[in-house]
């Protein structure tokens, strides 16, 4: 006779307790939802970032599953940022919007580390650590919400034909079959007026104490709607970023009397692991191949993920606490210099949003700045659309410097012909492509019906190759005509 065994209660929460990932405090939950961003934007925009020949994409993707299996340990963290920094850094400016802003965040988090390393006591080391990463997220998230904000004050966006905010609404009836797009009219208004208020109103709630709760159901909500529309590779990095604004309360001892305690508090680790072996096995696979619906399951899970540490959150907590309050006691642990330097840093970001959102106002450059599916136009006097910011703040460049590529003898960049670029654009393009051949080059200034034809291309200024600084640092997009939603 055959005895069945089954598994008590008890040893099933034993095994969870030894196998699951230990989300037991902020920094684990932040490190682990971190981790889970930086593998979800991998395996889901594989063509432009999972190439294990890169150093940094091989070092942030060992240490980002270790670190979904380990979420405590701080050098995981460190390797992890390590490796996200360099490849940011390496592939530069052929990345997107919030790959750049996470090479910010992660560049900053070698900063902190490198405030630990005149710590001789290992808890004063991983408090550093702690207490900076939770501010500098907390900074972060604030800071992208208010620049991509800003960018959208402009007639474009509220544009109800080309408005981004009726392009993304349109993706989604078509998604879901629901009939003819929207678009003019009250309803088209209505879905202008929602997007640009809850992208003004997320950051500004989030720094509110009373209004914490709405700034991050708001946020939930327009990053679930942002991922079911297929851009979950942005929405899973952000993720971590607003575990500082998570109360304090949710961190107390499990009770095992609570039924919805211990479904919530189960359900964390069952996520948690399978975040893990999912992580592990996309890591191993290592292929480019159909990976737009692993990083849609791979969102699923983490944000449920997150859904149940804001349930448990909302069951235990009547407030939220201020960012303040609750950096003040993780910063509190620390002495004055090490929160004097923490400030630095901090400051140090904010300044790099501040001054890299400027930067289309200025001509300085118009891509990578955070302006994704603005509607934004600032390329000369005639297209400038931004209800704040005059024309004459633009200091760099003029009209001028837009020009329309009519030909160009390469096959490597002919796809340029007809396209409306900077002139620093095209020289950045056309030089790279230089290899001792000539390239013939036709071109006209925007506006105007003169053409001129550059027999060699090379030989001229568009084949002066720009410094390493500005290949990396200034790209142009594209200017479309009419004011259609680009990226």
């Amino acid at each position: 006779m055959v005895t069945e065994t089954r598994a008590t209660p008890a040893r099933q929460s034993l095994f969870l307790d030894r196998l699951a990932p230990k989300v037991n405090d902020p920094f684990a939950l932040f490190s682990l939802l971190f981790a889970f961003g930086v593998l979800n934007h991998t395996h889901t925009l594989g063509s432009i970032t999972a190439n294990y020949s890169n150093v940094g994409v091989t070092l942030f993707s060992i240490a980002a599953v270790a670190l979904l299996i380990w979420p405590s340990s701080r050098r995981l963290l460190v390797a992890m940022s390590a490796g996200v920094a360099i490849s940011v850094l390496s592939k530069m400016p052929s990345v997107v919007n919030h790959w750049l802003a996470f090479g910010v965040i992660t560049l900053a988090y070698l900063a902190v580390a490198t405030i630990t390393l005149r710590e001789s006591d290992r808890e004063g080391r991983r408090a550093i650590l702690t207490a900076g990463t939770m501010y500098i997220g907390a900074v972060a998230i604030v800071c992208v919400w208010a620049v991509a904000a800003f960018h959208k004050l402009n007639s474009g966006f509220f544009d109800t034909v080309y408005s981004c905010a009726l392009d993304h609404t349109n993706d989604l009836t078509r998604l879901f079959g629901l009939g003819r797009p929207v678009g003019g009219g009250f309803i088209g208004w209505l879905i202008i007026i929602a997007a640009i208020g809850t992208e003004i109103l997320v950051p500004l709630f989030l720094l509110l104490r009373r209004r914490r709760l709405f700034g991050l159901a708001l946020a939930f909500g327009f990053h679930l709607v942002m991922a079911v529309n297929g851009h979950q590779a942005f929405s899973g990095l952000a993720l971590a970023l607003y575990v500082p604004f998570l109360p304090n309360e949710i961190w107390r001892g499990f009770d095992p009397t609570d039924i919805w305690e211990r479904i919530t508090y189960r359900y964390i680790q069952l996520a948690g692991m399978f975040m893990a072996a999912l992580g592990a096995a996309l890591t191993l696979m290592g292929s480019n191949y159909n990976l737009h619906w692993r990083g849609r399951m791979f969102y699923i899970v983490g944000s449920t993920l997150v859904a149940a540490i804001v349930f448990r959150a909302l069951r235990r907590s009547q407030a939220f606490d201020s960012v303040e309050s609750t950096m003040s006691s993780l910063l509190g642990k620390l002495d004055d210099g090490a929160r004097r330097a923490i400030s630095v840093i901090a400051i140090v970001v904010v300044a790099a949003f501040a001054i890299n959102g400027l930067a289309p106002y200025l001509g300085i450059k118009s891509q990578l700045t955070i302006s994704m599916y603005s509607n934004l136009r600032v390329e000369s006097d005639e297209r400038w659309n931004h209800l704040l910011v005059p024309e004459a703040v633009r200091v760099f460049g003029g009209d001028d410097d837009m020009i329309r590529v009519v030909n160009i003898a390469d096959e490597n960049i002919d796809w340029l012909e007809g396209k409306i670029l900077h002139r620093f654009e095209v020289r950045r393009r056309l030089s790279a492509a230089c290899d001792g051949t000539p390239i013939a080059l036709a071109y006209s200034v925007d506006g105007s019906s003169i053409q001129t034809t550059i027999a060699d291309a090379c030989e001229s200024e568009f084949g002066q190759k720009p410094s390493l600084l500005q290949r990396k640092l200034l790209t142009f997009r594209e200017v479309v005509e009419p004011n259609e939603c680009q990226w």
